[in-house]
């Protein structure tokens, strides 16, 4: 090769370089086929984008070409999060017929490495999620969401979509099992305690009524499932004991809304402090014979569930959690016990507006630099934790956290001090998913 030759190389190589390096855009490409190898053409191919507070940025969309091909032009950044959804229609039905399978959503290290990939869809079935309230009216898109999880994954699909002012439709692989939750949507002037619906039965082969609101259509594979949300207020009543101790100096129930799978938002999920104010009553706190006695709202024609966390003091911190699934009044009673990490709290609004500080322990966790030697700061991650305290009056159960901001490198939970501990996953914006299972030490 000659010198001109290997200058022209040469730049090309630098062109290149400087190219990438300044990139703002990156492509998402591959092909699509059915379950038998079989192209599929004119499939919907969309990408679904997040910053690192979760926040919608919009959607890329594409179509695949006759032989099943797509290339979608995405933004770059190193922040960004990345849900694929593909889809395809029968023309002849005007109906979704096959779907991508269920997945999470990636930040860009991963989803910049799907592209030149074959996309195998599954048969599709569909939700269609209405809601209506104590006046039998419909509510608006913007006054509720919805949440379908894949029951086994664990984490939402990427394949909903509000089509009219008063649906939610979702297209899924018809061979899993599904739990849908729907809650007040951001700005929603309606206020309803969040509420689930597991749905196991694509395989039906004959239409059939749910109730009096909902039904399953075996020949489009439809689930249409009508929430109603009409909201009633449930007396949840007991003691705290605890061997050798009579009597509190303090002591608070904090409830956590449980969504599908036992998983619960340690930041979002608490509801309000003293929810009997709401029926012009109060909750009550025996300290000396550790009876209480608090309101739950829950809605009589739906699934609510609750996590409970009693947290309560004598010289030291205990507690204890009950799950619950609240259907009217209910005798519940906790036994406590003493609690990993060291004193802390629980911050909880009130019903009338303002804030309680429940005081308790909380065990806490820092992500360190690969070296061991460094807290990270400035993290956006998204932080599993799963506890089996089925032996201890409770069930297995997820707590939640978003970390994000300038002191995002640690977080903490109120760990009963028993065995328990299962694992933990921490999905970070900026690295490789990590998982810790049982031998982590927690001192």
């Amino acid at each position: 090769m000659d010198k001109r030759c290997l200058l022209l190389v040469f730049v090309l190589a630098v062109v290149l370089f400087f190219s990438n390096v300044n990139a703002t855009t990156f492509e998402l490409n591959g092909t699509v086929y059915d379950v038998n190898g079989t192209a599929l053409n004119n499939t919907n191919v969309s990408v679904l984008l997040k910053d690192q507070t979760w926040t919608d940025l919009g959607t890329n969309y594409t179509s695949t070409n006759e032989t099943g091909w797509f290339n979608v032009s995405l933004p770059l950044a190193q922040n960004y999060m990345y849900q694929l959804s593909i889809k395809h229609t029968n023309t002849t039905f005007n109906s979704v017929d096959y779907v991508g399978q269920t997945l999470p959503t990636f930040p860009y290290q991963q989803f910049s490495m799907l592209s030149n990939t074959n996309f195998y869809l599954k048969e599709a079935g569909t939700i269609n999620v209405t809601v209506i309230n104590a006046s039998d009216l419909p509510l608006l898109n913007s006054e509720f969401a919805v949440q379908v999880k894949d029951q086994k994954l664990g984490y939402p699909t990427g394949s909903c979509s509000n089509v009219r002012t008063y649906e939610h439709i979702c297209y899924v692989p018809r061979d899993r099992n599904y739990s849908i939750m729907i809650y007040p949507g951001q700005g929603s002037q309606q206020h309803f305690v969040p509420v689930s619906f597991d749905w196991n039965n694509f395989t039906a082969s004959q239409s059939y009524s749910i109730g009096s609101l909902s039904i399953y259509n075996a020949t489009t594979k439809t689930l249409n499932k009508q929430f109603n949300v009409t909201e009633s207020m449930a007396r949840i009543s007991g003691y705290l004991n605890a061997t050798g101790i009579n009597g509190w100096e303090e002591f608070t129930i904090v409830p956590f809304v449980s969504e599908p799978g036992n998983m619960v938002f340690m930041t979002y999920g608490i509801l309000p402090f003293n929810a009997s104010v709401w029926v012009n009553s109060a909750d009550i706190y025996d300290l000396t014979t550790g009876f209480y006695n608090i309101s739950l709202p829950y809605a009589a024609s739906e699934t609510v569930n609750y996590i409970l966390f009693a947290a309560a003091k004598n010289g030291t911190y205990y507690g204890s959690y009950r799950n619950i699934t609240v259907t009217g009044n209910t005798q519940l009673n906790f036994t406590m016990y003493g609690l990993l990490g060291s004193n802390s709290t629980i911050s909880m609004t009130t019903s009338t507006g303002g804030s309680r500080t429940v005081n308790t322990s909380r065990q806490f966790f820092y992500l360190v630099n690969s070296s061991n030697n460094q807290s990270l700061q400035n993290v956006n991650a998204h932080v599993e934790t799963t506890v089996d305290y089925s032996n201890y009056d409770a069930v297995e159960l997820t707590f939640m956290e978003d970390l994000s901001g300038s002191n995002s490198g640690n977080f903490s939970l109120p760990l009963l001090n028993v065995t328990g501990f299962k694992e933990m996953n921490v999905y970070s914006m900026n690295q490789a998913p990590k998982e810790f299972l049982q031998g982590l030490h927690l001192k």
